[in-house]
């Protein structure tokens, strides 16, 4: 069993690809904060997609347009509980306290306790750290 996977949602804001990597289709502020730190620090990182489930950074994906919704979740759930089930711990970076909660409940109802959640960059980098 892998020991942690860092994951972040996904973002509606997208480079003006077609197709590319994970880390390189989603383009935030927030996704390229979370990227530079888990490749600074070595960690094996991904995205919570409501079009895909889990989708690791350098998975190629196509340019979408989709949010999660309720009824993803219900479709998305055995995907990401066998994605996830390799790892011991998993912990989401979700900076924003309104955004991203279905994302979180998504990822509560597949890891249960193995999940953590960390809201600022410094408490990722602790967490990357250790």
């Amino acid at each position: 069993m892998a020991s942690v996977l860092f994951l972040t949602y996904c973002s509606a804001q997208k480079a003006p690809i077609e197709r590319g990597r994970a880390d390189e289709v989603y383009a935030s502020i927030r996704v390229r904060a979370f990227v530079r730190v888990c490749r600074e620090l070595g960690a094996p990182y991904g995205f919570v997609s409501g079009l895909f489930g889990i989708v690791m950074g350098w998975e190629e994906i196509p340019r979408y347009d989709h949010r999660l919704t309720r009824e993803d979740i219900e479709r998305l759930l055995p995907r990401v509980r066998q994605r996830l089930r390799q790892y011991r711990r998993i912990v989401f970076y979700k900076p924003r306290p309104l955004e991203g909660n279905l994302y979180l409940e998504l990822l509560r109802r597949a890891a249960g306790r193995r999940l953590r959640v960390v809201h600022r960059v410094a408490e990722l980098r602790r967490y990357l750290a250790s």
